[in-house]
């Protein structure tokens, strides 16, 4: 017998009641038998999220030239995955002082130029205020011409590294999360963020955010907070609540998440003092990195590690399968292109799936993430026959 969606129920005794039990033979106790249920997924762009669009937020203040360049020359480590499971993925660059195209600095904007015009105009490039906050394809003359990169851009590593050397005559007053919201809002740069898509949000600095409502006064007075635990500074949950709202997430199913390569720790400020002591540990960063479920990276790290755990962490949050229904757990079957993927819970190894009870959803490892096109299927006996 089929039920309403097609899968085959087994009848014992031929005897099929109302909610599928059915009468033993000769026995007084009802019984039911249930073949599994099915979850069948195509991972493809119509119907799995497989597109990954990601936002890189940088630092291009007066102390960011060596994390800059290892960030540039380490971008193999962050995209070979992303390659090499073909996923339709796209970048863009933003700097830590783009929050400066909001109206309310136009004033500190025309005089900033005007007072220190040599030092700054590369910084600005003698463009109007509003492009502050446009997509960067480089600074101060040397371009790649592309905005939004994707797995299709020529010589990609190049174009990389060009968009992301922004430069160290930014703005001082850091704010990566204003920024960020800026050059999302900003209609001329349509086209990262996606329907259905996973946006990653990945912060450069060696400051902490200190986003806040303060704006351009006098030139003597210039809106810095420099405690990163003033009571005037946005609050993380303001972005979390627009993020939400940006990719369409609820609490259970977040369409982004924000990771950072920020000073940790006071060991790692220590050691980067001899030279710029205005350096602070990124507490605010760091905290909106774990709210999110981003990846913490450090400054004083291996970027080559830093930026491949940072990628892990992406593609596994962005390839998260939700159930539809309940399974009981011990049941589920997780088959990718016809073969069995382990269950991390009960055969153990390294490479494989769990399953999180809390959101419903079959998580992957990070080498076991099914490449683009791959036919997946999550076989369970339900838990409950109500839809």
């Amino acid at each position: 017998m089929l039920n309403r969606t097609g899968k085959f129920l087994s009848v014992i005794c031929g005897t099929v009641l109302a909610m599928i039990f059915t009468t033993g033979c000769g026995s007084e106790n009802p019984s039911f038998s249930i073949l599994p249920d099915t979850e069948n997924f195509q991972q493809s762009t119509e119907s799995i999220n497989t597109k990954i669009d990601i936002l890189w937020v940088i630092d291009n203040s007066g102390s960011m030239a060596t994390s800059q360049s290892q960030l540039a020359s380490n971008f193999q480590s962050f995209i070979a995955d992303f390659e090499s499971k073909n996923f339709d993925f796209q970048m863009a660059v933003t700097t830590t002082d783009a929050y400066l195209a909001h109206p309310n600095w136009t004033q500190f904007y025309n005089d900033y130029q005007s007072v220190q015009p040599t030092d700054h105009a590369a910084t600005y490039d003698n463009s109007p205020q509003a492009d502050k906050s446009l997509f960067r394809d480089g600074v101060a003359g040397t371009y790649s011409g592309v905005s939004i990169m994707d797995k299709d851009t020529p010589n990609l590593s190049s174009v990389f590294q060009t968009n992301i050397l922004q430069g160290i005559q930014g703005y001082g007053d850091e704010r990566a999360f204003e920024s960020m919201r800026l050059a999302l809002d900003n209609s001329n740069n349509n086209g990262l963020v996606r329907a259905n898509s996973f946006l990653a949000v990945i912060i450069l600095t060696d400051e902490d955010d200190f986003s806040h409502p303060g704006f351009w006064q006098s030139f003597a007075n210039r809106g810095f907070i420099n405690d990163n635990t003033d009571s005037n500074l946005d609050s993380i949950d303001d972005y979390i609540t627009y993020l939400d709202g940006l990719t369409g997430s609820t609490d259970t199913k977040k369409n982004y998440n924000v990771s950072s390569i920020t000073i940790k720790d006071s060991a790692c400020k220590d050691s980067l003092d001899n030279t710029f002591t205005e350096r602070i540990v990124a507490d605010r960063v760091l905290a909106l990195a774990a709210a999110t479920s981003g990846k913490q990276g450090d400054l004083c790290g291996n970027f080559a590690d830093e930026l491949s755990d940072i990628a892990e962490n992406i593609i596994t949050k962005a390839n998260i399968f939700f159930l539809d229904r309940q399974p009981i757990p011990e049941t589920i079957r997780v088959v990718v292109n016809g073969s069995l993927v382990p269950n991390l819970d009960t055969d153990g190894g390294s490479e494989g799936y769990n399953y999180d009870a809390d959101n419903n959803a079959i998580v992957f490892t990070p080498g076991a993430v099914p490449p683009q096109g791959a036919q997946i299927a999550v076989n369970f006996d339900p838990v409950s026959l109500d839809d």
